[in-house]
């Protein structure tokens, strides 16, 4: 049963303070923003022996799928669109909070295979904001030392999309500070049979035998291949907006990723989010299958 191990292992010092100001109404006189600090000074100060005793407190590669842009607009005077600007924002803080912390790797989900299935102005709109990010961020991002790369089926996005991409991915080509990947057109469904497919035709072709195809052989045929070379797969994966499902986002890559969700809509995501995320990775123990070393 998939069930958010966030919810109960690590609640947002948000949502502590609410159930702790339902229970002793009088502790409102302070402010739910100052208990709340109190509350998350206390969270990081319980949590010391635990990320001490962590070799991998701080999680290499993290993936995220930045839902909830579009209701966070519409519940901020039903513009949408301003909803998906703001996810923007939001990337921007995340690759900050990643080159701070040490993260080497960022895997965001941007454009899903079912996304194609939203109306045609949205669809519109969010291939030019991706067209016009890229133009505006990308130097900025350069400059730090962020390599991009892309994951999906680009033949679905637009030509001037494409063409973009390809300039981005060459253009950053020898940064090592972080690595940000882009899932656009992407399902991990989707990427599976094009891998499927592609080993196939190895086979028919007589490149393979049938007993050479593996599971190594075919994590490599990903489109999301090259940034789990570098760095390795998924350790963390983060959903925002209270939805606690993977909505086929790496669903190969992710078979032993830590889960985190948050109620928080992406454009909300900030630093507290960040470290509430880093703090339930650090409380778990990753075993692979194997058994915990009792002490």
């Amino acid at each position: 049963m998939l069930k958010s191990r966030a919810v109960i292992a690590w609640q947002s010092p948000r949502v502590v303070c609410r159930a702790l100001l339902k229970q002793q109404p009088h502790l409102f006189r302070h402010g739910i923003d100052s208990l709340s600090e109190q509350v998350h000074t206390r969270q990081l100060s319980s949590s010391e022996a635990s990320t001490s005793r962590s070799q991998a407190a701080v999680p290499s590669h993290v993936a995220c799928i930045m839902d909830g842009n579009f209701r966070w607009g519409c519940r901020r005077g039903g513009d949408w669109r301003r909803g998906h600007e703001e996810g923007v924002n939001a990337l921007r803080r995340v690759v900050k909070f990643c080159r701070r912390d040490g993260v080497r790797a960022l895997t965001v989900y941007a454009f899903s295979t079912e996304n194609w299935e939203r109306s045609r102005e949205e669809v519109g709109f969010l291939m030019r904001l991706m067209e016009r990010t890229l133009d505006v961020e990308v130097p900025e991002l350069h400059s730090q030392g962020v390599r991009i790369f892309f994951a999906g089926n680009r033949a679905a996005l637009p030509e001037s999309l494409q063409r973009v991409m390809s300039r981005v991915e060459e253009q950053t080509a020898k940064n090592t500070d972080l690595i940000l990947c882009v899932c656009l057109s992407y399902g991990g469904q989707q990427d599976i049979v094009q891998a499927v497919q592609q080993l196939c035709l190895e086979v028919q072709q007589g490149l393979l035998a049938p007993d050479q195809v593996t599971e190594k052989r075919l994590s490599e045929r990903l489109s999301t291949h090259t940034t789990r070379l570098l760095v390795g797969e998924p350790d963390l994966l983060i959903r925002t907006s209270g939805e606690q499902r993977l909505s086929n986002f790496l669903l190969w890559e992710c078979a032993y990723a830590e889960l985190y969700f948050t109620p928080t809509c992406w454009p909300d995501f900030d630093s507290h989010d960040w470290q509430d995320a880093m703090l339930h990775y650090a409380s778990r123990q990753r075993r692979y299958g194997g058994r915990a070393k009792l002490l």
